[in-house]
C-alpha cells in the first residue's frame, strides 16, 4: 500500500506543483474530470493496473489511494477475481 500511496501523492505533487495530503479533496485541489482522467491514466501506467468508472467515485486523495490498492490486489497475477 505504501508504494501506491507514494506513487499517487508523487504524481499529484508533480502535476499540481505543491504538497498534497491524503485528506485533501480533489475539489479543494481543483482537479476537474479531465485532470482525474489524466491521473487515472498515469496511475495505470505506473502500477500496471486498469481503472474503471469507479474511479469517478473517489472524492479525496485517500479514497483514490484505497481504490488503486484494491485494483492492484485484484489485478495482481494469480489473484482471485472473486473479491468485491
Amino acid at each position: 500500500m505504501e508504494e501506491v500511496r507514494q506513487q499517487v501523492i508523487g504524481l499529484l505533487k508533480k502535476k499540481l506543483g505543491k504538497p498534497v495530503d491524503p485528506s485533501d479533496s480533489f475539489a479543494d485541489l481543483q482537479l476537474d474530470s479531465l485532470a482525474m482522467a489524466e491521473l487515472a491514466y498515469e496511475i495505470e501506467q505506473a502500477l500496471g493496473i486498469r481503472t474503471d468508472e469507479e474511479v469517478l467515485d473517489c472524492t479525496t486523495v485517500e479514497e483514490f489511494i484505497q481504490y488503486a490498492v484494491r485494483l492492484k490486489a485484484r489485478q495482481a497475477p494469480g489473484a482471485s477475481f472473486s473479491q468485491p
